[in-house]
């Protein structure tokens, strides 16, 4: 039977999250840092994203099963919306301490500007 392209391309989109997923966490407990991130230029994958890309490519792969795979996958995709919200809540709390205390500790213009802005 012959699948439409659309089909095609949805997994193997599925495939390629699920591989970098994978090799991304291969990377962190094999402590191999070409393998922790997407290309070796840019910042390396944290083990939280490793399991989001590995964890969205399993809900992306069951919203094509009618019924319970459907559910299973709206509740992961819940969680991982729930896990991203709280990721970029902690990161924006903890720029904004570390900023404020770069602010406090060097006396430039410029960073008391930013200290008064975080404020």
């Amino acid at each position: 039977m012959n699948q439409p392209h659309s089909t095609k391309v949805f997994r193997f989109s599925v495939a390629v999250v699920a591989v970098l997923g994978l090799l991304g966490i291969a990377g962190w407990l094999g402590h191999i840092t070409a393998l922790q991130g997407v290309a070796p230029e840019w910042a390396t994958m944290k083990p939280i994203t490793c399991f989001s890309f590995l964890f969205s490519a399993l809900a992306l792969g069951l919203f094509e099963k009618p019924g319970l795979g459907t559910r299973v996958a709206q509740v992961i995709s819940l969680m991982l919306l729930a896990v991203g919200i709280l990721s970029l809540q902690h990161n924006l709390l903890v720029d904004k301490w570390l900023m404020a205390d770069l602010a406090a500790a060097v006396s430039t213009p410029w960073l008391q500007t930013l200290r008064f802005v975080l404020r």
